[in-house]
């Protein structure tokens, strides 16, 4: 927890400095102290200056543009009780999956990068915060390419996993359903609308559009809770 919280100031610390001086300086590589692999890595990192910033925009418009829009809507929206307590449940696993993989993939971006490629490292950083701002549980739950992927989630993990949003779908309320189904649809219009350019996002797989829709309903329910 410790360790997370120096990473997030660390992004405070960074994002303060990128707007006071609307750049952000390039890596400086000494080919004296460096490996040859480690002067290469970092100077293949400024290739990344373009992504942070537009993470930093796209994070800045969601928090502030997008998500104030919609979290009225949300909160006001009753769920029955066995709803309420499915989706705390699956939102309680998503919570716990995410700060496990965000652990491990701290520790294994530095290692691969050999501890001098800071702005891949922050770029890959600021796409996990994303899902804690907003949950996508395709990305960190249901995507089976977390299967292979460290840490590895088992087959149980992954049936469980799905057996708990088919619940959740399952036991929504028809008319609900149709409410949701509205709000998310005016949602992601607006996000295709954002006044940024939107990151390849990270674990989105390719899904048919149906799968994709109850997806985002069950986000939907999860965000708030």
């Amino acid at each position: 927890m410790k360790q997370v919280k120096i990473i997030i100031l660390f992004f405070l610390l960074f994002i303060s400095v990128d707007t006071i001086s609307q750049s952000i300086a390039s890596n400086f590589c000494d080919s004296s102290v460096l490996t040859k692999a480690e002067f290469d890595k970092c100077k293949i990192d400024s290739v990344w200056k373009s992504e942070v910033l537009i993470k930093i925009n796209y994070i800045s418009a969601l928090k502030t543009e997008l998500l104030p829009k919609y979290r009225q809507q949300r909160i006001k929206i009753i769920l029955p009780t066995n709803l309420k307590s499915s989706v705390r449940l699956l939102k309680n696993i998503y919570d716990s999956v995410l700060m496990k993989k965000l652990y491990v993939f701290e520790k294994d971006m530095d290692k691969q990068q050999l501890l001098v490629q800071p702005k891949a490292y922050i770029s890959s950083l600021l796409s996990f915060q994303v899902f804690k701002f907003y949950p996508d549980v395709y990305a960190i739950l249901l995507n089976d390419i977390h299967l292979q992927l460290k840490p590895k989630t088992s087959t149980k993990e992954l049936e469980n996993y799905t057996k708990l949003f088919n619940n959740v779908l399952t036991i929504i309320p028809t008319k609900l359903y149709k409410q949701l189904e509205k709000i998310n649809l005016e949602l992601q219009m607006d996000k295709a609308k954002l006044n940024s350019q939107i990151p390849s996002e990270l674990f989105r797989g390719s899904i048919v559009e149906e799968y994709r829709t109850q997806c985002n309903i069950v986000n939907l329910l999860m965000w708030t809770e």
